[in-house]
């Protein structure tokens, strides 16, 4: 829908073959494009519906979205109501999950932050029956 000649101007007249930037894409979302307003809500949905697969697989505890798709609170809300509606049990109340500015590093950043939280905070991410038994602990 968002790219077909039927929406408000975008893939019309001189420029219909430039592809629009994220960037540009939220500038006509906060300028109130309902086109671009629909997409990201639709967008935001199936990513819904994708992230409570996977915390209903492997409850996480926390999840870190961030890309600038999420800037706009449309795609924002979506998310967040499709994957509410899609959580079994209690993965809604339990499951923490933070929206972060876009970054190329995020990932690399949000696994160092677990692997810091869970090594040194938490008390070595084993539990007592597993210390001693790895095989850093062998010699």
């Amino acid at each position: 829908r968002l790219f077909s000649a039927e929406t408000s101007g975008l893939g019309k007249g001189p420029d219909a073959e430039r592809k629009l930037s994220m960037e540009q894409l939220l500038d006509l979302a906060g300028a109130g494009n309902k086109a671009v307003q629909e997409a990201f809500s639709e967008t935001g949905s199936y990513l819904g519906m994708a992230l409570a697969n996977v915390v209903n697989l492997v409850n996480p505890g926390r999840v870190v979205v961030d890309g600038r798709m999420f800037f706009d609170e449309t795609a924002r809300e979506a998310m967040l109501k499709t994957a509410g509606e899609a959580f079994y049990g209690l993965n809604e109340e339990e499951t923490e999950i933070r929206f972060l500015p876009a970054d190329a590093f995020r990932g690399a950043c949000a696994a160092a932050v677990g692997a810091c939280e869970c090594f040194l905070i938490e008390g070595g991410g084993r539990t007592d029956d597993q210390k001693g038994k790895g095989t850093d602990d062998q010699a």
